[in-house]
């Protein structure tokens, strides 16, 4: 695309441009898949947890006495505790992530009564109440854990798009100035490609507290960036000259 009789960039320049431009939206691919995958140990973990909960047998209530103060002699509950031990806080990311105790986990999880109910120096009887209970905060894990894996595979999708976009636009460059001919539809396109990714962001359900710009700042929090489609639309501004 360069005039005629101009001084074309090196193919290395080129080439390092392309790199500069596209390095946001490569990693912020990376870090959705790897996130991805650590959500998706996360929810395996968590079903596995159910099923051996399910398999634990209650403890017959005695009457007139309060749960919290009669001793489980079945070891119910301390099979709850190990199965919690060996499934959610068994995840490879686990330690890296989370590096809970086992009793703040499980309040973060399912509340501070349940923890404190299978986490009590006091014995506690494993009643069919507490299990169903139990299993009924598993599945809000499990499902809120699906949701996040729909917003990831969701922002994977737009990233992937915005990305093959911009590839088509820096690898059609001969030089950083834009032919007067070519300035207007390049224009365009990046504009188009910024509102889209914009109503993108903008149009993520809110999930608690997560709506789609502070996904964007949960998975990008190590990054010197924040949205990495703009910043590398803005790193395509910067370059070039219309």
């Amino acid at each position: 695309m360069a005039k005629s009789g101009e001084q074309r960039p090196s193919r290395h320049f080129l080439q390092s441009l392309r790199c500069h431009v596209l390095s946001p939206p490569t990693t912020a691919l990376k870090t959705v898949r790897r996130e991805r995958d650590e959500i998706q140990a996360e929810r395996r973990a968590f079903e596995s947890f159910a099923d051996r909960v399910a398999d634990v047998p209650c403890d017959a209530p005695a009457p007139d006495v309060p749960t919290i103060m009669v001793d489980s002699e079945s070891g119910a509950i301390e099979r709850v505790r190990t199965a919690y031990r060996e499934t959610v806080m068994d995840t490879d990311h686990y330690a890296d992530v989370y590096d809970n105790t086992l009793r703040a986990d499980i309040a973060s999880e399912f509340g501070k009564g349940v923890a404190a109910a299978l986490c009590s120096d006091t014995p506690v009887q494993f009643t069919d109440r507490l299990q169903q209970f139990l299993l009924a905060a598993v599945e809000e894990s499990i499902t809120e854990r699906e949701t996040v894996l729909d917003r990831l595979d969701d922002e994977e999708a737009s990233l992937t798009a915005a990305k093959d976009e911009l590839v088509d636009l820096v690898d059609n460059l001969d030089g950083t100035q834009i032919p007067q001919w070519y300035a207007t539809t390049f224009t365009e396109r990046l504009d188009r490609l910024a509102a889209d990714r914009q109503d993108k962001i903008r149009s993520h359900r809110s999930l608690g507290r997560l709506d789609g710009h502070s996904l964007c700042e949960h998975l990008y929090a190590e990054e010197p960036w924040t949205y990495p489609v703009l910043t590398a639309i803005g790193r395509v501004r910067e370059a070039v000259v219309l």
